[in-house]
């Protein structure tokens, strides 16, 4: 009687295998669509530069690190 216990646990156990193994390619392609795809250098410039401008107009306090960082974040989300 132990024998066809120890036949029905490896029978699921394959048949679990066989489940992830379907779902695994589904998550890759959806990995795929969702890269975004690089943003140039010149555009972080551009917009760490306007950022820039607005701290300084508004009084804010900061420097070029904060708005480079900023300005990265905010194109590569």
């Amino acid at each position: 009687m132990p024998e066809k216990k120890v036949a029905k646990k490896v029978t699921k156990k394959v048949a679990a295998k066989k489940v992830v193994s379907k779902k695994t390619p589904a998550k890759k392609a959806a990995t795929k669509r969702t890269k975004k795809p690089s943003v140039s250098r010149e555009a972080i410039e551009r917009l760490a530069y306007e950022n820039h401008l607005r701290r300084v107009e508004l009084g804010l306090e900061g420097d070029e690190q904060s708005d480079w960082l900023a300005a990265e974040t905010a194109l590569k989300s």
